[in-house]
């Protein structure tokens, strides 16, 4: 038992983006922080995400609980969206300008276990062409209504497009190949093409 049945408070949890703020709940026994899983559109976005975070808890990695709900999931879908239920963190936070040299070395050397664990992790769905796997940034990539082609029409002329078109197709061409039988999983946000 949680205490939802008695909230004592819901602010909306200071230090992050306006429109999309998380929620702090405090309850007689805990408190909670309500965060909309912004990158699932579905059930299988969902799971694959909170998986992710458990799998990365597991392996050391220090990231808030996400509580199950009574049916056992580790998220939530209300009119659409996908919801999570985290313990509170304690903690300060810390803006990047007053960050001192060792607080951004520990947070690089953090960033490399998540990379390195996100290599071996298959995701509940084994599925190498989910949503956050390589293969689909990659894809992505090579779709001709990619955000970044229309960038090039915005700057470059027709035989400069041409030029920078042709050499990414063949990169990412290249680097699919190569990783063909990897089936990697990436973090989402790592590759941002637009």
């Amino acid at each position: 038992d949680y205490g939802w049945n008695k909230i004592l408070n819901i602010d909306p949890l200071q230090g992050s983006v306006k429109s999309e703020r998380p929620l702090s709940v405090q309850t007689p026994q805990a408190w909670f922080v309500i965060k909309r899983l912004k990158k699932a559109k579905n059930n299988d976005d969902a799971t694959f995400i909170t998986e992710y975070v458990k799998y990365l808890q597991e392996n050391g990695i220090p990231i808030p609980e996400i509580i199950e709900n009574l049916q056992g999931q580790r998220y939530i879908q209300f009119e659409g969206k996908y919801y999570i239920v985290e313990r509170f963190a304690y903690g300060k936070s810390v803006l990047r300008k007053e960050a001192s040299f060792e607080q951004f070395r520990e947070v690089g050397r953090l960033l490399g276990r998540v990379h390195r664990l996100s290599k071996s992790y298959r995701g509940p769905l084994g599925n190498p062409d989910h949503e956050y796997s390589l293969n689909k940034a990659i894809d992505l990539t090579l779709d001709p209504a990619a955000k970044w082609r229309e960038r090039l029409h915005q700057y470059f002329s027709e035989e400069e497009r041409r030029f920078f078109e042709s050499a990414i197709q063949k990169n990412v061409i290249q680097i699919k190949n190569s990783l063909a039988a990897m089936e990697l999983q990436v973090i989402p946000g790592d590759i941002n093409f637009g």
